[in-house]
């Protein structure tokens, strides 16, 4: 199976400490064509345009991660599954211009407010551990912000599910710049990494 050898692969460079985790990062994650879109290169380039033109950025700024990049999920809960007609398409913008944005908004919001549930502290307290490594989890806004109406009104109701972008449902997440990206993809194969060279 073509997902087995792609996995099997990757797990070959994580396996080679002379391969900076970095490189694997850059190569496997940032660059290249999804499996998801390998004989469809045309789709994937008219969701990051169809993306990118809705906040303003270029379609450099928006590529595909997860399972449908690797064509297996690297999330610890799933780790190794291979991508499948159940799996979403997770898309990530890449861009200080639209995470500053959102930033804005939710300080004239007033993002610290105290009289919450337990349910929107859980969702807070979530926001803030992503938010202070350089990206923004849309679904972890506080249920009240504007901003989390239009993200869900444009992902879910104009990309998510349409036949022409595949017919999956398409999530969207934004990282301040490159370095944040990275470090947060380093530091879970790093991870992964030495969980792998502990059980040798």
């Amino acid at each position: 199976m073509e997902i087995d050898k792609l996995i099997k692969e990757f797990q070959e460079k994580l396996d080679n400490p002379s391969i900076p985790i970095l490189d694997i990062v850059q190569r496997h994650l940032t660059y290249g064509t999804p499996v998801a879109f390998k004989d469809d290169e045309d789709t994937y380039f008219e969701i990051k345009k169809r993306i990118a033109t809705q906040f303003d950025i270029a379609p450099e700024d928006v590529f595909m991660v997860g399972s449908g990049k690797l064509g297996f999920s690297l999330n610890t809960d799933q780790l190794w599954k291979p991508y499948d007609e159940e799996s979403d398409m997770d898309m990530v913008i890449v861009s200080d211009k639209v995470f500053s944005s959102f930033w804005y908004q939710l300080y004239e919001f007033n993002i610290d407010i105290t009289d919450r549930t337990k349910e929107e502290d859980k969702r807070y307290k979530k926001f803030l551990k992503y938010f202070l490594k350089g990206w923004i989890r849309p679904d972890f806004f506080p249920e009240a912000f504007k901003g989390n109406e239009e993200w869900e009104d444009f992902f879910t109701g104009t990309m998510s599910y349409k036949k022409e972008y595949g017919g999956r449902k398409i999530t969207g997440a934004v990282y301040r710049e490159p370095f944040f990206y990275e470090s947060y993809h380093k530091r879970n194969l790093e991870k992964i990494r030495l969980e792998r060279m502990l059980k040798k």
